[in-house]
């Protein structure tokens, strides 16, 4: 009995090895199936402009148990490299493989190698197309660089790109460099189509102010190239026009020559004169020179007229830039510029304002001294307003000579007398025209034409301030002339020295029609 146990044991035992087994208890049928790899697509299409290109994936069966799992790349150069390797089964009968990888431009295919419990290895291969590495777009400039010299003139070249791409293109910007900075030129244009190329050929007003066009290609994997064409623009500045004199002095209907030295560094070829009556320009002369001028002296006559303002000369040079400046013109008008007074407090001079005092006479444009006036009719006739300074603020007034309500003549003093005891008290009347009449270009005929006299009656004006226009009217009895309407303009206010605060010492402008 012992020895017929003993047999069914050894027997047991021959059939245990020759199943084998890997753990205790675990029986492999030697007849079991090979391993069995697939994959879920026949090949790999991987783009390495891609960030995200798919991993490999294998699914394994075996029937017998996996021991091993191996996946490799042979390369195009027939070498076969090892990535990974996995012995270690969650269901050693069911696998299934997912690699990412780090795919190169010389991969071939992918290599997974199967070995079961059995030591039998199945291998399958699943091949690889690879879309390498591709250059950004390519802008190519014709000419490679603008340069372009006003003098030297000529024919501006027109801006030239062609951008081609081996992928397609997505998207071409431009933008203009200047002085100041960059500029959008145009809109964004936008493939849809995957276009291999785009042409660009446009003229570009270039001027002194540009730097360069800076052209951005975009390819369909946002690769992008930014080529910069540089521009260099040497510009000539127009023409100088410098007047000789400031301001035109003339009468009414009088000839007088306007003279001014031009210069250009290109030279001048023509020169336009016009005479400016108000709101209206008038062509008196044009001169052309089939020999540009580098420095002219220009010299024509202009016959004013009560409504002239001023001349406007336009100098052209031959390329085309022009210069305009204009002079002021005072037609028919007395005219006077910085005509000083003092206030109140200087009405017999201060050390401070040599030769300036409080009363201001219209026919000799220029203060007096109150001693002077108090002499005799003639003398106190001779002046025609005083101004004053109010208070700590300084705030400044216009006042008539005469002593009526107001006036504050009583503050104008010599001894125990003041501006009422003047023989001769001119009543000068005032009218604010501020905002209303421009000082600098007002004619004859705008005086005329702005100013009503019956409307300059005040005895006063206050405040006035730096800037202000005031028309005027003169007394029955003034040495200027009776009733004569002017406008004047305050143009500066300064304080003399010392402490007093109303102590001013105020400058005026001052133009009055003539007969």
């Amino acid at each position: 009995m012992i020895n017929k146990i003993k047999s069914v044991l050894l027997v047991a035992l021959a059939l245990f090895a020759f199943a084998s087994c890997e753990k205790d208890g675990e029986i492999i049928d030697p007849s079991s199936n090979l391993p069995v790899i697939s994959y879920p697509y026949d090949s790999i299409s991987v783009d390495l402009n891609e960030i995200d290109n798919l991993p490999i994936i294998a699914f394994i069966k075996s029937e017998a148990g996996l021991r091993s799992v191996e996946l490799s790349i042979i390369t195009t150069e027939s070498d076969t490299i090892l990535i990974n390797s996995f012995t270690d089964f969650f269901n050693d009968k069911n696998y299934s493989l997912s690699e990412t990888m780090n795919y190169k431009n010389n991969f071939k295919s992918a290599l997974v190698t199967a070995t079961d419990k059995l030591n039998r290895v199945e291998v399958q291969e699943l091949p690889i197309e690879v879309a390498d590495v591709v250059l950004p777009p390519v802008v190519t400039f014709d000419p490679e660089r603008i340069e372009y010299d006003e003098i030297l003139g000529g024919v501006l070249p027109k801006t030239k790109f062609i951008v081609t791409s081996t992928v397609g293109l997505k998207r071409v910007e431009m933008v203009l460099v200047t002085a100041d900075g960059q500029e959008d030129y145009g809109f964004p244009i936008e493939f849809s189509n995957n276009e291999m190329e785009y042409t660009f050929d446009e003229m570009i007003n270039y001027n002194d102010d540009s730097r360069g066009f800076i052209v951005k290609a975009f390819d369909i994997y946002d690769q992008i190239r930014i080529s910069t064409l540089p521009v260099v623009y040497k510009s000539v500045p127009p023409p100088t026009v410098t007047f000789i004199d400031e301001v035109i002095i003339a009468d009414k209907g009088e000839n007088k020559v306007v003279e001014a030295n031009i210069t250009s560094a290109s030279g001048v070829v023509k020169v336009d004169l016009f005479r400016v009556d108000g709101d209206v320009e008038v062509k008196i002369a044009t001169e052309n020179y089939s020999t540009p001028q580098k420095e002219l002296k220009y010299s024509v006559g202009v016959e004013f007229v009560n409504a002239t303002s001023g001349v406007k000369l336009v100098a052209t040079d031959n390329i085309g830039k022009s210069r305009s400046e204009s002079i002021g013109a005072v037609v028919n008008i007395n005219y006077a510029k910085s005509i000083s007074i003092g206030t109140h407090t200087l009405t017999e001079g201060n050390s401070s304002a040599p030769d300036i005092y409080a009363l201001l006479s219209l026919r000799d444009m220029k203060s007096y001294k109150l001693s002077d006036c108090l002499v005799s009719d003639a003398a106190s006739s001779n002046v025609d307003f005083k101004v004053y300074a109010f208070g700590s603020s300084a705030a400044l007034r216009i006042y008539s000579i005469d002593g009526g309500t107001g006036t504050k003549s009583n503050e104008y003093k010599f001894g125990s007398k003041t501006v009422m005891d003047m023989p001769i008290q001119n009543n000068t009347k005032f009218l604010k025209v501020t905002g209303r009449i421009d000082f600098e270009s007002a004619t004859v005929a705008t005086i005329e034409d702005e100013i009503i006299s019956s409307q300059v009656v005040s005895n006063n004006i206050n405040p006035i301030v730096v800037g202000d226009v005031i028309a005027f009217k003169t007394g029955a009895k003034s040495t200027s002339g009776a009733f004569k309407i002017g406008i004047m303009k305050l143009v500066s206010d300064v304080k003399v020295e010392g402490n007093n605060p109303t102590s001013r010492l105020l400058t005026f402008d001052i133009k009055i029609p003539k007969e």
